[in-house]
């Protein structure tokens, strides 16, 4: 079929395999009849073939209107940095499982795992799609295997007492920016969406039913992610001090600009947060950051998974206690001092030290 639309046939001519492995006329006839069986079989017609980069265009216009801003950008940053360069020029039906298998083991000596998964679902996406218009039959991701790579670097994440510090440091807005993160567990799509009427002060709670992402408004990350939050008295205090200062009407934005549009989340890093973790000389933290923060402290404090992640408002518990839960260095300290505690309750007693220890245990 070509590109037109206008059908051709075409003589192919395909080598079966060398003679030392199909060593009569009859064993390649049956080969060859079974390659004509499974290319005679009754199936949809395939439409025109189309290269990976004018596939993909069309699949950005057909698409878009259905997918999440955050979702198109994910899949659009994939794309240009990473596919397109390298499938962009090639006919879909003559990219397959091997293709794709040698592409990601490149990838795997410059990336992480982490990384190479979400090239491989950003392709996934694409042949699924693909598949579903009729422009090849089958999705070529399905068998490919991800390669072992570098280890991507752990998700940072805030101690109390830096939570404090830089509460504390910061100017306002941007205290009150934080606190609200570092109390709720907002992603930055729903603190910036937040209005006034989201927040009921007698109550004590907060309504998150909107997101805002790249200038767009839309809803909740998830259906998970549309949930109501207790503010502690904390955050209300901040909260209401901050209404005042601001002097906004209850129909607008919780956080915005002097012109009341909304606030680009990396503006508020780069102006406000940024230079205060500099001079605090703590790590370089985000948005991000203070989600896993917020699930961290919480299971320090004994708070189930369950909790834990109808805060985050994450649909899965295991992404909760997997991704965003890391374990104290003062827990992993008290809980080692206390298995030692409980093997050997008699060392404390006789006030011996390592070396003896050692030398009584071989």
């Amino acid at each position: 079929m070509n590109p037109d639309g206008r059908s051709e046939r075409i003589q192919h001519s395909v080598m079966l395999g060398p003679v030392s492995v199909i060593t009569s006329k009859h064993d390649a006839q049956m080969m060859l009849e079974d390659r004509l069986r499974q290319m005679n079989v009754c199936q949809a017609p395939r439409r025109a073939p189309l290269q990976f980069d004018a596939f993909f265009r069309e699949w950005q216009r057909t698409t878009s209107p259905v997918l999440r801003p955050a979702t198109r950008r994910f899949y659009d940053e994939k794309a240009h940095s990473h596919l397109l360069p390298y499938f962009g020029a090639r006919r879909l039906t003559d990219i397959g499982t091997l293709d794709i298998q040698v592409f990601l083991n490149q990838k795997a000596l410059k990336y992480s795992r982490s990384g190479l998964q979400h090239m491989k679902a950003t392709l996934s996406r694409l042949f699924a799609d693909a598949v579903a218009w009729s422009y090849v039959r089958d999705n070529p991701v399905r068998n490919v295997r991800l390669p072992n790579a570098r280890l991507a670097p752990p998700q940072p994440y805030l101690t109390p007492e830096q939570v404090r510090q830089l509460v504390f440091a910061l100017r306002e807005p941007y205290r009150t920016i934080v606190l609200t993160a570092v109390l709720t567990g907002l992603r930055p799509s729903e603190l910036f969406g937040l209005y006034w009427t989201d927040l009921d002060f007698e109550k004590q709670t907060m309504q998150i039913i909107r997101s805002y992402y790249m200038g767009e408004f839309g809803l909740p990350k998830t259906n998970k992610s549309k949930r109501t939050l207790l503010m502690p008295a904390v955050l209300s205090k901040a909260l209401e001090n901050h209404r005042e200062r601001s002097k906004r009407k209850t129909s607008e934005l919780v956080f915005s600009t002097r012109q009341g549009k909304p606030i680009d989340p990396s503006r508020v890093l780069k102006q406000g947060v940024y230079p205060v973790l500099e001079e605090l000389k703590m790590p370089r933290v985000g948005w991000r950051a203070f989600r896993h923060t917020v699930a961290t402290l919480l299971q320090h404090l004994g708070v189930s998974v369950k909790v834990a992640q109808d805060q985050l408002g994450h649909s899965n518990p295991t992404t909760t206690l997997a991704i965003y839960t890391h374990a104290l260095p003062e827990a992993q300290k008290a809980a080692v001092s206390l298995l030692a505690a409980q093997l050997f309750p008699d060392v404390p007693k006789l006030g011996l030290n390592a070396g003896k220890l050692r030398e009584q245990l071989l």
